[in-house]
């Protein structure tokens, strides 16, 4: 099924996000939502759908197709490595990345936070669903995964030397059931490394993640 917290923060985005990736998209139901955003703004983005999952992405193409959707209509479904995704072009406007990061072992957490840096255009938004949350476990490089512990300060520590600025960081009521408590949505945008808004980035918002440990 499609992610709430993604159509919910979509609505408040309020935009078209021109060209768009998804890596990690899975069975490809948040591409779905994707497409009907930028139908609702009457947008022409590229959406790209990215798994390195053969059944993942026969599964998303499906779904697109159920949907009445293809090629034809801006959808790109591919099968890559997102460490190596050749297809890039000059970047994209709009990452959105939920349950990829999680899914990755600790030592590949700074190449993400770098390819992150490569991909999204400066100017562009990245948007994290940051889960599952455990400020015990965030950093430890034996923590038991998929889905491996993360923290927000664990994103942080990989995106700000890549230029990105954290816009915000809250808890989300879209935040499905089984996952309050331990999830927040952040999102980022890419900067120029040494403009004087990185320099004075704020690192840390305690009462959201407050919030996020008392639910």
């Amino acid at each position: 099924m499609a992610t709430p917290v993604l159509s919910h923060e979509l609505e408040k985005y309020g935009r078209d996000l021109k060209r768009v990736l998804v890596p990690g998209c899975g069975s490809g139901y948040d591409l779905i939502t994707l497409i009907y955003h930028r139908s609702s703004y009457g947008g022409s983005s590229e959406i790209v759908g990215l798994d390195l999952s053969p059944t993942s992405i026969q599964r998303a193409k499906y779904i697109v197709r159920e949907y009445g959707l293809s090629d034809s209509n801006g959808v790109e479904i591919v099968e890559g490595d997102f460490f190596n995704f050749s297809q890039a072009k000059d970047g994209f406007d709009f990452i959105f990345d939920y349950t990829f990061f999680c899914a990755l072992p600790h030592n590949l957490r700074q190449p993400w936070g770098k390819r992150m840096g490569k991909l999204v255009k400066r100017g562009g938004r990245l948007l994290t669903l940051v889960y599952p949350i455990d400020e015990k476990n965030g950093n430890n490089e034996s923590a038991i995964g998929p889905p491996f512990p993360v923290t927000v300060e664990e994103y942080e520590k990989v995106l700000f030397p890549e230029g990105f600025v954290k816009e915000s960081e809250c808890t989300s009521e879209e935040t499905v059931p089984q996952r309050k408590g331990r999830e927040l949505v952040v999102w980022w945008v890419r900067k120029d490394k040494n403009s004087q808004e990185m320099k004075t980035n704020e690192k840390k918002q305690p009462e959201a993640r407050s919030s996020a440990k008392e639910q």
